[in-house]
């Protein structure tokens, strides 16, 4: 753990190195469009966004550089200072990201986020959160728990160990690090020859091998935070990136709400119950009840038979020219404007 000092320099390293073999396509996965926008355009506005992000370096696959730079162009990407060509391999781009950040201020440390350029789901949250915990860790990782039993096998295909599954967690991006220290770990891994014929996987697996002396703080993830790597995955992140558009409103009191509703019509699936019932009993309030096994035009329920059935208990009647007895599933609404109850009384009951 290292002392807390002044808030340093934060750069975001998109890792936009991948050739979207996996996914079956002949470009870059990051370039493929979901809910309008390329993966890396997603993936950009949310460190372009983040205050605590204050420059971004974006490590492209080799020969969509152009490509790259033309949606940084067009998309206004004030915080992207270069586009560059990755490497072959995940730790060649991180070689030549961390070569180019310490080219640009010789000496001078800094803070950085290495992040998988098809991770665009990220919550601003783990940026912060990463951010934060950089001011006492060198190293930090992002995971989450698994969900899943993890078992090891051996070259026949036989379980060797079952490790407990309340330790395990699934590694995420970013991974962060003080500059120093993820390049101090690279030197150490270039002098390696056995680095080449087992490299590791990320960057965190690094330092843990050359610097297991530094501490390396796990932040806790997301699993919205999803990496697209099989064609279901960009299905997935479509519909998340769908449903993160249709944010509900706040929530207000119920004459507000009515108000709000004042002259529009509602569609209401499920029972006819509930909030259905309450709108349809508001003054100037009407209903149209319909069942998909009626197969008719929904009749116009009135107040006073909703009330009425609603006191009952029983399912109400069909209406004139309906021949089903069925539960109602649907119910159009007619909303009013809230009346004022000032001066109203209520007959005791019994």
């Amino acid at each position: 753990m290292t002392p807390p000092s002044a808030r340093l320099r934060t750069v975001a390293v998109i890792l936009a190195g991948g050739t979207g073999s996996r996914v079956g396509l002949d470009i870059p996965k990051q370039l493929l469009k979901i809910a309008g926008k390329t993966i890396l355009e997603h993936t950009l506005d949310a460190f372009e966004s983040h205050p605590d992000v204050d420059e971004i370096l974006v490590m492209m696959a080799a020969g969509h550089t152009e490509e790259a730079q033309r949606l940084v162009s067009q998309g206004g990407y004030r915080k992207v200072g270069r586009v560059l060509e990755g490497g072959a391999q995940r730790s060649d781009t991180t070689c030549t990201a961390i070569d180019v950040l310490s080219a640009g201020q010789p000496g001078a440390d800094c803070l950085v986020l290495f992040h998988d350029a098809v991770r665009p789901l990220i919550d601003p949250r783990i940026i912060t959160d990463c951010v934060a915990a950089l001011a006492s860790y060198a190293a930090v990782d992002v995971a989450i728990p698994s969900a899943d039993t993890v078992i090891t096998v051996d070259e026949a295909g036989l379980i060797t160990m079952i490790p407990p599954r309340e330790r395990l967690r699934r590694g995420q991006t970013p991974q962060g690090f003080r500059l120093s220290v993820i390049r101090r770990a690279y030197e150490l891994a270039r002098g390696d020859p056995d680095f080449a014929a087992r490299p590791a996987t990320d960057d965190c697996g690094v330092v843990l091998r050359y610097l297991p002396d530094t501490p390396i703080y796990v932040v806790p993830g997301s699993e919205h935070n999803m990496k697209v790597t099989h064609p279901v995955d960009v299905h997935i992140a479509d519909k998340l990136f769908q449903l993160a558009s249709c944010e509900p409103p706040p929530a207000a009191p119920p004459d507000e709400q009515r108000c709000r509703l004042a002259g529009k019509t509602l569609v209401v699936f499920g029972e006819a119950t509930g909030s259905a019932a309450t709108c349809a009993r508001s003054p100037g309030g009407s209903a149209r009840r319909s069942s998909r096994s009626a197969g008719r035009r929904p009749a116009p329920t009135s107040n006073a038979r909703t009330r009425s059935g609603r006191r009952s208990g029983r399912r109400m009647a069909p209406a004139a020219g309906s021949t089903s007895w069925s539960t109602p599933r649907a119910c159009c609404i007619r909303a009013s404007s809230p009346t004022p109850t000032r001066g109203r009384s209520r007959k005791p009951s019994g």
